[in-house]
């Protein structure tokens, strides 16, 4: 009798398994729907995309703690914490229990106008801060969950195959719905921009193409993992030059004719800041390939002729306007330039504190002056905005935590014997976002930012052995 009812606390295990596989699915249909609202940059879809995760955070917790698993440590500590101090900081900027000295005097002067004390923040708009905090933490739990789940290889693999079709498939939308001069987005009336250069399901065609260029590196990485697999069969030595070219033709047709929409829509874009960042990062995906199979002079040519191949076809599709436009780059940066001196100028006068993270809109409104003739509620530079919102302490914290998570993808590339694809993609897809995030604002945009989490999660994950867990 004690026997049987020992037995009955067990957790049924095959139970946990499903629920598990059907939370992963659950994560990953949340990752490549999160384009479709216009990128979720909406208050109504992020708020939407927060509470998802969240809910799917929880009930991967209980069921994990339930079934008595261990739960793996994601990251080591030092980049937990740095990635939780700017968290905690943007928090404190919306209260009113920081010192007076230390608040915008703004609050002080509105209070005396009004005649009556009113609570004085750091922050310019504390509901707006509480949101972007809101934002990031989603963020943070995203790359959670995917690393857990990606420590799985077959997972992992899964959602590297999920982004990269869903990749496909918004090209794919975005170049018919340009091709065709459709004129509509979705169900929407587009604006001016969207029948003249491919925007897919984002308002902005610098958003979108950052999404592209995660796809494309999605799909290159499942690609260049086919080629690993026939190159490194039994029969691989077996075969003539002419079976082998054959039979690569034949297990990379599709792959290619992906690549080849994401290209055609990437260069559609007409982004020039786009195009650029998006070039040295399939640059970097290409010579870790190369450096870590150790190809011959026939497998070298053939790898990088097949990416040329691809790029030149794309161009022929849709070369003129970027070509144009790569010929309008200005060296002294135009009005944007103007734009990231004022946002410099007003980061001195804060330097610490910050104006409060989600701010950049009304805190730079006092800086702007006559030469600034648009309308910037964003920086178009997300190192120099952070530092406006959130000071530069802050900002470098920050920037410090995403920066350790791309090292840990490269010591991956590095010391994994197998898989190394994983945390190579990671590497690529830091890159590209980092150097986007120059000149635009992609990272701020909710599925950007949910898409990247997942990819950085899944790299991470891999950049340990299956074999041991990580730290």
């Amino acid at each position: 009798m004690h026997k049987q009812h020992a037995q009955a606390k067990i957790p049924d295990s095959n139970i946990g398994r499903r629920i598990n596989s059907i939370l992963f699915y659950a994560l990953l249909l949340l990752i490549v729907l999160s384009p479709i609202p216009l990128g979720s940059n909406r208050n109504w879809s992020w708020s939407l995309c927060a509470l998802i995760v969240s809910l799917l955070t929880l009930a991967w917790v209980v069921n994990t703690l339930w079934n008595q698993r261990t739960i793996s440590a994601s990251v080591p500590g030092w980049i937990v914490i740095l990635f939780l101090l700017p968290v905690l900081w943007a928090m404190f900027q919306a209260t009113s229990l920081m010192p007076e000295a230390w608040t915008h005097p703004l609050w002080s002067l509105s209070g005396e106008m009004l005649g009556s004390p009113i609570p004085t923040t750091i922050s310019l708009t504390p509901d707006n801060t509480l949101i972007a905090v809101m934002r990031l933490m989603s963020y943070g739990l995203m790359f959670f969950l995917s690393f857990q789940y990606c420590r799985n290889p077959h997972r992992a693999h899964s959602m590297l195959k999920w982004l990269a079709i869903s990749g496909i498939l918004y090209a794919l939308y975005g170049l018919i719905i340009y091709w065709g001069n459709f004129n509509i987005l979705f169900w929407i009336e587009s604006t001016e921009t969207v029948n003249t250069t491919v925007t897919s399901t984002f308002i902005n065609r610098n958003s979108y193409v950052t999404y592209a260029g995660l796809g494309l590196l999605c799909l290159m990485a499942l690609s260049l993992a086919n080629f690993s697999r026939g190159a490194g069969s039994p029969y691989g030595s077996l075969m003539g030059r002419q079976e082998t070219f054959e039979y690569y033709i034949f297990i990379s047709w599709k792959p290619l004719l992906g690549l080849m929409l994401l290209t055609t829509a990437l260069i559609s874009t007409q982004s020039r800041g786009g195009f650029i960042s998006a070039g040295p990062a399939v640059l970097v995906l290409l010579f870790i390939y190369i450096a870590r199979m150790r190809l011959n002079t026939t497998m070298l040519l053939s790898s990088i002729g097949g990416v040329f191949v691809i790029i030149l076809l794309a161009f022929s599709v849709s070369n003129d306007p970027l070509l144009e436009r790569l010929g309008k780059i200005q060296t002294g940066g135009g009005e944007r330039g103007r734009v990231y001196e004022l946002t410099i100028d007003a980061t001195k006068d804060a330097p610490l504190a910050g104006f409060g993270y989600g701010s950049y809109y009304e805190g730079f409104r006092m800086y702007r002056n006559a030469d600034i003739n648009n309308i910037y509620d964003k920086a178009h530079n997300t190192y120099l905005e952070n530092s406006f919102e959130l000071g530069v302490p802050a900002m470098v914290s920050l920037l410090l935590a995403m920066f350790g998570l791309t090292l840990i993808t490269l010591r991956g590339v590095i010391q994994r014997r197998r898989d190394w694809l994983y945390p190579a993609t990671g590497v690529a897809a830091s890159v590209l976002v980092g150097i986007h995030s120059l000149v635009d604002f992609s990272l701020q945009i909710p599925a950007i930012a949910i898409t990247y989490a997942a990819i950085m999660g899944l790299a991470v994950a891999q950049s340990y052995s299956s074999a041991k867990p990580p730290p």
